[in-house]
């Protein structure tokens, strides 16, 4: 552990840096990049792991999922179906616009075999785990 000569004059402190990582984080990070961002729930099993991702009143064309470079991204967006002219809104409280969410695959999950799935306007995706290679055991025999 090294030492650190505190400055009371510094522009930043350790506190004012976990903010400003918050804020700089690329859009290929996992977090949300986005005005509306649909929720997700992530499940893990021994077999593999599951996506839950809320997008209600989405059709399968208006949902993209796709994985690059080891990034599973799930993107598409919401419309709001109004007529400026006729409809008379006094308020709207759903946010609407184009959506893109991203999560790093490890080395645990097998690329070629995920798969998606929507309904009641949950998509789930499924994402397999690699064969684990296994420790193997070699007998020594004596001559």
């Amino acid at each position: 552990m090294s030492l650190i000569r505190w400055n009371p004059i510094a522009p930043t402190t350790g506190f004012d840096n976990l903010f400003d990582a918050f804020l700089t984080r690329s859009k290929d990070d996992s977090w949300q990049t986005c005005h509306y961002c649909p929720s997700v729930d992530i499940k893990e099993t021994e077999e593999g792991f599951t996506i839950f991702a809320e997008l209600p009143g989405l059709d399968k064309k208006d949902i993209n999922v796709s994985v690059e470079k080891g990034v599973l991204t799930i993107s598409g967006e919401t419309k709001l179906d109004r007529d400026e002219e006729k409809d008379n809104y006094h308020l709207v409280e759903r946010s609407y616009g184009k959506f893109t969410r991203r999560f790093r695959l490890g080395d645990k999950v097998d690329h070629e075999s995920i798969s998606a799935k929507m309904k009641n306007g949950i998509l789930e995706i499924s994402l397999a785990k690699t064969p684990e290679v296994k420790p193997k055991q070699i007998e020594v025999t004596v001559k």
